[in-house]
């Protein structure tokens, strides 16, 4: 495992600042203690910290094809583990190896392959790789996002690193911060690629390759993976059958993670994911397996480790543990709650929300004491719909057979964003935020920007769901808290579960085969029968969580007096009522997760504040294309979208529109959810008019062939004027062929009117509408 930092010169004969290089490059030590190298030549610079796990005598880094004029350059952090496999192809080619360890071997798979080597790579990953003749770079992130890589492009160089302190560090420079991230660092928890809490800075989303072309400073992002899920001939119908598959693959999985040159063991939490993990591990391996826990001494609730050690006995596990503690001091932590969040939460340049960090750092060290290479559950959750109050509701929500009677495809992304919120924007982040926040806010985004690509709507409606988390909260969350621990530790975390073999298996399984007789994570469920204890896995589910209110509690007077200390670096950021709410130190039930992400961010500006040209303002621009909507959930603009999704049924399905006044996009979306193409031609033969804005256009409107009009429109009671008026002026090439209204909230409805249009002029009477006549 490793950290890996680069610069591209726009200008070739340009040298990279090899003391700012190397500066950079040294705040990744954590990353990689054992070995440090750089490469600099005209145009182009490479840097690495090794931490070694394969070929301890090989595979130093950055990797050149010739040492005195090479045209191709490497710098690595990962671990492809058919690297074997791969090599012995390459052999057959004609390539020969000095070592034994994968760098060599993925370097002259890109060599001889270009960027389609990556489609061979099974493991986790951030690759940058230089072509000097081309003057090319390749960034490559692994499928499921397990390994970071960050990136800035200023237009004379791009810089990237594995960590945004490397990235900062070289450029020494400020940010404006991006209203958008902040927004969604409250909502849910942490920030979605490609975002960053710096506006300019950038993460390679997961499954995803960059490449530079530097002679004309062209930059292209493509995904080359996806979810391959199976054909549904082949899923196993027999739940024995699938039982076995996975149970066949997961063992398949942990075996190729087994592979090291440094001392190896598992995380073992109590939970089923990382129980499994453990037993299999053990099955695999020919001496015992070191399995290491962490438990929570305040409550019973919070601590699994009896279930851990039960586990670990039954499969003759050296089991190592310790209790963690977040009071003011004492258990084997040592050290108050602010200290220990303090030090755990340096190691992630962005604000996580995540209240498992303090344990994860210390699980880490725990490790490390031990070991340089740990396997981890994580991933089963969302690869199996483990949480029922996160997934069940989908399988509850109407699914009526008629197509555009049901739910359209917004009700499901609102509910999943509500379910998968942390902090509400009603009631919550709107009153926390100032004016200034709140306005940018309101300009900039909305939580389903980073969602919404990955929402599907045909198919099984809980794999959707899961699939939005395998994209989204998976990589950009989950598995970057646990990267950032471990690495923080200088050890090295592998994931069987988030093998893609593993994932597309489990994506391909329906929503029967996951909860299933009241049990959530079905088929992990009834594997653990082959391998656990039946009272090590069949209870209740816990999750890996501290008590965090009593902790938060516990050191009110503390959390206050940092609220005041740092009030001058958050300036701007909190409404005047909360930062004084803040600074009473006070908390309840309600306010644990506002409180704590409050506290995360303000501990992050300590940090991060020199780096800080300004927070959000009104004046913020633009950035995205979604509704807000999707923040506010009000029972009009969800009405409103409803009944444009059932009014397009006056449309066959799969053909083309062209919408006027969708000027967010939301609509559009709508329409191509559903299965229908949108189209900027104003001469298509069937449009849809949208809002009370499009009535002035009626008559205006350019009609060269028979053509289709819907008209939709949100109105209030005082705007039924403006409908009655706009029916009225109708040319005499406009027939109305159907009307309808129908209330959505307290004092608003949705008039929905279907008009046939003709080429030629004229205007004609129309009898005026009464919305009192049409309300369903």
């Amino acid at each position: 495992m490793c950290g890996i930092l680069g610069v591209v010169q726009r200008d070739p004969q340009l040298e990279t600042n090899r003391d700012r290089l190397i500066a950079a490059r040294d705040t990744l030590t954590h990353r990689g203690p054992d070995e440090a190298g750089d490469w600099i030549a005209p145009g182009i610079a490479f840097a690495h910290r090794r931490l070694k796990v394969l070929d301890l005598t090989h595979g130093q880094q950055p990797m050149l094809d010739q040492p005195a004029e090479p045209r191709h350059a490497l710098v690595y952090n990962g671990e492809v583990y058919n690297y074997r496999t791969l090599r012995q192809s390459l052999e057959q080619q004609g390539h020969t190896f000095e070592g034994d360890g994968d760098t060599e071997v993925l370097f002259a798979a890109l060599n001889a392959q270009g960027p389609d080597a990556v489609q061979s790579f099974e493991g986790m990953f951030a690759i940058a790789h230089w072509d000097q003749h081309a003057r090319q770079l390749l960034l490559v992130r692994d499928r499921l996002g397990q390994k970071p890589l960050y990136w800035h492009d200023d237009g004379n160089q791009l810089v990237f690193a594995s960590e945004l302190k490397a990235l900062l560090r070289y450029l020494d420079r400020k940010f404006d911060i991006d209203p958008a991230a902040l927004d969604e660092f409250f909502t849910r928890g942490y920030i979605l690629s490609p975002r960053t809490i710096f506006r300019g800075i950038h993460k390679l989303p997961a499954g995803c390759r960059l490449r530079l072309s530097a002679r004309d400073w062209q930059i292209n992002i493509d995904r080359y993976w996806d979810v391959e899920t199976y054909d549904p001939a082949d899923v196993p119908t027999d739940a024995d059958d699938a039982v076995e598959l996975l149970d066949e693959l997961l063992t398949d999985a942990v075996s190729k993670r087994m592979v090291s040159d440094v001392p190896l063991g598992c995380l073992l939490s109590g939970g089923i994911d990382s129980s499994l993990i453990t037993a299999i591990a053990s099955k695999v391996s020919d001496s015992p397996i070191s399995a290491f826990s962490i438990g929570f001494d305040e409550s019973d609730a919070h601590n699994e480790l009896p279930f851990a050690e039960m586990v670990a006995k039954h499969h003759e596990c050296q089991w190592i543990s310790r209790m963690v503690r977040g009071g003011d001091s004492g258990g084997d932590a040592g050290s108050d709650f602010l200290s220990d969040l303090d030090d755990a939460l340096r190691y992630f340049d962005e604000p996580y929300g995540n209240f498992t960090v303090i344990a994860q750092r210390k699980l880490a060290q725990l490790c490390r004491e031990h070991l340089t290479v740990v396997l981890s559950g994580q991933g089963g959750d969302e690869l199996a719909a483990g949480y029922p109050g996160r997934y069940n509701w989908v399988l509850e929500a109407p699914q009526d057979a008629a197509r555009h009677e049901h739910l359209p495809p917004v009700d499901h992304l609102n509910t999943y964003l509500g379910r998968t919120s942390f902090v509400g924007w009603n009631g919550g982040r709107a009153s926390m935020f100032s004016d200034e926040l709140r306005h940018a806010v309101t300009e900039a985004h909305s939580p389903a920007d980073g969602v919404a690509p990955f929402w599907r709507t045909s198919g099984d409606a809980l794999n959707n769901v899961l699939y939005a988390d395998v994209k989204t909260n998976l990589p950009d969350y989950l598995v970057t808290i646990e990267e950032r621990m471990t690495m923080s530790a200088s050890l090295e975390a592998r994931n069987p579960l988030l093998d893609h073999d593993v994932v597309n298996f489990l994506l391909s399984l329906p929503s029967e085969m996951k909860v299933r007789d009241g049990q959530n994570k079905w088929p992990l469920f009834k594997l653990c029968e082959r391998y656990l204890p039946r009272e090590a896995y069949d209870r209740p589910k816990r999750g890996f969580t501290p008590p965090l209110g009593l902790w938060l509690e516990q050191n009110q007077s503390q959390i206050a007096q940092h609220f005041r200390d740092t009030a001058p670096l958050i300036a701007g950021v909190f409404a005047p009522q909360w930062q004084a709410f803040l600074e009473t130190g006070q908390s309840s039930a309600q306010t644990t997760m506002p409180v704590y992400y409050s506290l995360v961010l303000s501990k992050w500006a300590e940090h991060y504040g020199d780096y800080i040209n300004a927070w959000p303002s009104e004046n913020t621009s633009k950035t995205t294309h979604w509704h807000a909507t999707h923040r506010e959930q009000s029972p009009a603009a969800i009405g409103e979208s409803r009944w444009f999704a059932q009014a397009l049924g006056n449309f066959a399905e799969g053909s083309t529109l062209h919408l006027v006044g969708d000027d967010d996009g939301h609509f559009g979306w709508i329409a191509q959810q559903l299965g229908y193409c949108v189209t900027d031609d104003a001469d298509c033969n069937q449009r849809v008019l949208l809002g009370l804005k499009a009535a002035s256009q009626l008559p205006q409107l350019q009609i060269s062939q028979p053509t289709t009009l819907l008209w939709v429109a949100l109105f209030s009671g005082s705007e039924q004027a403006t409908i009655q008026h706009a029916l009225q002026s109708l040319p005499a090439s406009i027939t109305p062929q159907g009307t309808q209204g129908v209330q959505v909230s307290q004092d608003q409805g949705v008039f929905i009117a279907k008009l046939n249009a003709t080429p030629s002029d004229g205007i004609a009477s129309a009898p005026a509408f009464d919305f009192n006549q049409h309300v369903a």
